[in-house]
């Protein structure tokens, strides 16, 4: 039997609930194969384990209440933020923008997710206000999150470039073998999450990277303005002057 198996989601129905009991009682000695139509009132089971040392089989009695969901209920939120953690990874949600709308959204199903709890007769009191508290944790972790991203990285660096020069630049990186290839989501992921560039006279957030970074990879948007600017720059007499 696996405790960690359990997660939010086993909870927010009468069905999810009905299939974590029905995990539960597969475990049991006894067999238990009926169908679970309604929420049973904390069942019990007779669990076998098996001592590998001294080859023996143990037998206790456990409670779905106290001897399984209890102790996991106040785990979820950690292990519910890393996955929120991986889903921005996954979609490179790093724009500032990006983020907010994500979060904005996410702590909004939270809350709808929250009050479904608080109403699931099918639960325990106990149970709920496990849920609850967990929950309520799980928005802290978000919010802090989203106040820093990450705690080691500080500032952004801010180029003195348009949005379209900064991009073609790493583009040109890429291409001349200057750096590692990046596919485009990768290195939008790079320049996004660290950079900013300059438009009217302050720095801005990119957004959008990989779609113009993908533009760039098939030849379609090839911006005079900018290879004149990036050329401009590198090509001062002093560009390779160390003392500033």
């Amino acid at each position: 039997m696996n405790p960690s198996y359990i997660q939010f989601h086993h909870f927010f129905t009468k069905k999810s609930y009905c299939q974590l009991q029905k995990y539960f009682l597969s475990f049991d000695d006894n067999s238990y194969t009926e169908e679970i139509k309604e929420p049973l009132d904390n069942p019990l089971i007779t669990y076998k384990s098996f001592d590998v040392f001294s080859g023996t089989e143990n037998y206790k009695n456990l409670k779905f209440d106290e001897d399984f969901v209890h102790k996991e209920v106040f785990k979820l939120a950690e292990k519910q933020f890393l996955k929120f953690q991986k889903e921005i990874r996954d979609k490179a949600i790093y724009s500032d923008n990006a983020l907010n709308n994500f979060t904005k959204k996410y702590i909004s199903k939270k809350r709808e997710y929250s009050e479904a709890v608080g109403l699931a007769e099918y639960l325990s009191v106990d149970i709920i206000a496990g849920l609850q508290l967990e929950l309520d944790k799980l928005e802290e972790h978000v919010n802090d999150y989203l106040k820093d991203p990450n705690p080691n990285f500080k500032e952004k660096i801010s180029f003195n470039w348009s949005n379209s020069s900064v991009l073609l630049f790493f583009h040109l990186l890429r291409k001349n073998n200057v750096i590692q290839w990046l596919e485009d989501r990768d290195i939008a992921k790079v320049i996004e999450y660290s950079f900013k560039y300059s438009i009217k006279d302050e720095y801005v957030p990119f957004t959008n990277s990989s779609k113009i970074l993908g533009g760039f990879k098939r030849g379609e948007r090839i911006p005079d303005a900018s290879i004149k600017k990036i050329k401009e720059d590198i090509l001062k007499p002093d560009f390779f002057k160390l003392e500033k």
